[in-house]
């Protein structure tokens, strides 16, 4: 008889290549739950997505001003303030390459749309 375990296991493997072969895609992260953003972050470089993550608007403009982003994720509420509906068109505006998408326990999804995100959930 053996045991075997019913835990899942995260796994290490390339996403489809759609970037090319020397290419990861480039991911921004916007949380400021740590531990979500942490769990986002290790879960994305394990699939070989580069990612940064802030929660600080200063420094988040640098990153958006010194980094070429694939996708920018970010929650409605940052810093206890509806500032990301303002960085979202801000981010549509200026780097409009940029896919956009809102991650929030918030139900705007119009909102969301409205203000220049490709994808709500």
């Amino acid at each position: 008889s053996h045991w075997t375990s019913e835990r899942l296991r995260l796994s290490g493997s390339a996403p489809v290549d759609a970037f090319g072969p020397n290419r990861k895609p480039h991911l921004l992260i916007i949380e400021e739950d740590a531990a979500l953003g942490y769990l986002l972050k290790t879960t994305l470089e394990m699939q070989h997505y580069e990612v940064d993550i802030s929660c600080d608007l200063n420094e988040i403009q640098d990153l958006l001003n010194y980094k070429n982003f694939d996708l920018v994720v970010l929650d409605s509420v940052l810093n206890q303030e509806a500032h990301s509906w303002q960085l979202c068109g801000h981010i549509k505006a200026e780097y409009p390459e940029t896919a956009v998408v809102f991650m929030s326990t918030e139900h705007e999804r119009e909102r969301a749309l409205s203000a220049g995100a490709d994808f709500y959930f």
